[in-house]
């Protein structure tokens, strides 16, 4: 008969190796060149869940962090067609403080997903686009952003260096550098520079006017976590976080309209 005390704590230990890759710094491990400079080529391979601690550290030693993934895999990640298919896993609504935010999940093959979702907020685009891009203040309103710094790069561009929080109860924090391009009061794209556990992270903010002043404000992000992450962790973390997200950038941007009005 199996021990529960046992079979709970392998399953503590996977997903503490699954938190460890996620938060991981991309520069924080050095990567051998191959699984034989650590266990060398006459290793015994090892049994049981020995075995399974092996072959996921041997699948992360042979990940490049800053590009995600390897060399050869990058091509198969890149190669995704244009045209290709979404299909829907579900669509939900969430109610934020009094604010119902929609919310759609696509698998877009693989273990790629997308996630969207919207909100109406009765302002008008630039309102909205100077909450959106005062970089250095997100910390100050959206949940899960422990700290955001924007750096100029010397040809203009503009690059986004942020620490997210991943558990506040664990303390664990994950570092991620985003390269940001903007369409001034219409649209926001970020894709990553470097994300550890991600081999592709990338998303859009886009404001619609509306006829009545207000606007909408479509989110949209597309992620594909390494093969050690589990997807559903991640899937977890950005439904939860992203109609909190969208909720907080309304009502900061009508706590500056209110602010501008008492003068």
């Amino acid at each position: 008969m199996a021990n529960p005390a046992r079979a709970s704590g392998r399953g503590l230990w996977l997903v503490v190796c699954a938190l460890q890759v996620w938060t991981a710094h991309p520069f924080s491990t050095r990567v051998p060149r191959s699984a034989s400079a650590l266990h060398g080529p006459s290793a015994p391979v090892p049994s049981g869940w020995k075995r399974i601690g092996k072959e996921w550290w041997d699948r992360r030693s042979r990940l490049a962090f800053l590009g995600g993934v390897s060399r050869s895999a990058r091509g198969v990640v890149m190669s995704v067609s244009a045209s290709e298919m979404a299909e829907t896993i579900s669509e939900e609504t969430q109610c934020v403080d009094g604010l119902d935010v929609k919310m759609k999940l696509e698998r877009l093959g693989g273990t790629r997903r997308r996630i969207s979702a919207g909100v109406e907020i009765a302002a008008p685009p630039n309102e909205i686009w100077d909450v959106l891009t005062n970089y250095d203040a997100l910390q100050e309103f959206i949940p899960n952003i422990a700290s955001s710094n924007a750096v100029v790069q010397p040809d203009g561009g503009l690059h986004l260096e942020q620490v997210g929080v991943v558990s506040r109860r664990l303390g664990l924090t994950t570092r991620i550098v985003l390269d940001v391009s903007e369409q001034p009061f219409e649209k926001l794209t970020f894709s990553k520079i470097e994300a550890a556990g991600f081999s592709e992270f990338q998303g859009t903010y886009k404001i619609t006017k509306r006829q009545d002043g207000s606007s909408y404000v479509h989110y949209s992000i597309v992620v594909m976590p390494l093969p050690v992450v589990p997807v559903f962790l991640v899937l977890s973390k950005l439904r939860a976080s992203i109609p909190e997200m969208l909720a907080a950038v309304r009502t900061r941007v009508y706590s500056r309209r209110l602010a501008a009005a008492r003068g």
